[in-house]
């Protein structure tokens, strides 16, 4: 009798041993985690642990002043894990804790926390700031300044070009009309009239002066400062600079 009441106790023993281990469940993840600017936590992947079901939460968030924390504290062992962890971009970390093996990197210029675990609970607080001024449009700054400057330059450019066009046709200077020849004064009316300057070769054509004999009195004009002559490359150009009285 003894004996059989022995045997009952050992098999209830293992009966409940074996509940036990079937009841004891093994969890895993294999997680894409991504926190939004806001706070909120985008939760995707694979795992049987319903704490990780995809969804969208603002529960493992919290800020205070500049400091945002993100806390995701399972008591649960986890055979193994792994995750990939996406910050909001502007992101600076100022401390990780975790159960887990993780580094960093960057991927289009967000933070990224890629970890892993076995035979641990999933853990990780994680304390950042995010910058919340805005980047300054630098190029556009930049070609807005440019566009300015080259109107300035181009502005003053202009104003000097007008200025120096009324400096020539507006001649101060006089000279006395009795001291030049026949041929002189037909050269100076000739340059009144086309706005107190020609090129040596249309002047010659219009006067039907011989080259040498115009050549010599454009000569004569110049020592006496009435005229200047002035070589654009091929062109020699005559411009008027005093006026008859």
């Amino acid at each position: 009798m003894e004996l059989v009441k022995e045997n009952i106790v050992f098999i209830l023993i293992n009966l409940i041993l074996l509940i036990s281990f079937v009841n004891a469940e093994e969890y895993y993840a294999n997680l894409n985690l991504e926190l939004l600017k806001e706070g909120s936590l985008i939760i995707n992947g694979a795992t049987n642990h319903s704490f990780f079901e995809s969804k969208i939460t603002q529960e493992l968030t919290q800020k205070e002043g500049k400091n945002w924390t993100l806390n995701i504290n399972t008591e649960d062992i986890f055979s193994e894990y792994t995750y990939k962890l996406i910050l909001p971009p502007e992101t600076k970390i100022q401390e990780i804790q975790t159960t887990s093996t993780y580094y960093i990197q960057t991927e289009n210029e967000r933070l990224i926390i890629e970890g892993y675990g076995e035979n641990t609970p999933f853990k990780i607080l994680l304390t950042y700031t995010q910058n919340q001024t805005q980047p300054a449009p630098t190029n556009q700054i930049n070609t807005i300044l440019g566009i300015i400057l080259i109107t300035i330059i181009l502005i003053i450019g202009i104003v000097i070009l007008i200025k120096l066009k009324k400096s020539k046709n507006n001649l101060t200077e006089e000279f006395d009309s009795h001291i030049l020849t026949e041929r002189q004064l037909k050269i100076i009316i000739e340059l009144e009239n086309n706005k107190n300057y020609y090129t040596q070769t249309n002047l010659q054509k219009k006067l039907l002066i011989p080259k040498a004999s115009l050549f010599r009195n454009l000569q004569g004009l110049e020592k006496k400062g009435i005229i200047k002559r002035e070589r654009k490359g091929m062109t020699m150009l005559i411009t008027l600079i005093k006026k008859r009285k």
